[in-house]
């Protein structure tokens, strides 16, 4: 999307609206805006792998390493293969943004 696209879309929406897409409907999804047809987010943290929004033992995770651990090494390939299984599991669980600390504030 192009920031002339974005900014057409911002046009649509009055102060409310705009402020609505800054808050929470709930813990873990943003709000949906229909007048530019932005649906819901859904976000989850960890810390080590993707929680998911549901709080049952039935619906697993994967557990990842740690952000401090990653950032204790130096291994490219082996942060290149946590991050392809992080996505796996970000898509497996539907989530739209990972609440994760970056590997630079740990080393």
């Amino acid at each position: 999307m192009t920031e002339e696209e974005i900014d057409r879309l911002l046009d649509k929406l009055d102060l409310g609206q705009k402020v609505r897409l800054l808050t929470g409907a709930t813990t873990w999804r943003t709000r949906a805006e229909p007048a530019t047809a932005l649906g819901h987010m859904t976000a989850s943290d960890g810390p080590a792998g993707v929680r998911g929004e549901a709080w049952d033992e039935r619906k697993t995770s994967v557990l990842l390493p740690s952000a401090s651990a990653l950032g204790a090494m130096w291994d490219e390939s082996l942060v290149e293969a946590f991050g392809g299984l992080l996505a796996a599991e970000v898509r497996r669980k539907g989530v739209d943004i990972v609440l994760a600390p970056t590997l630079n504030l740990h080393r």
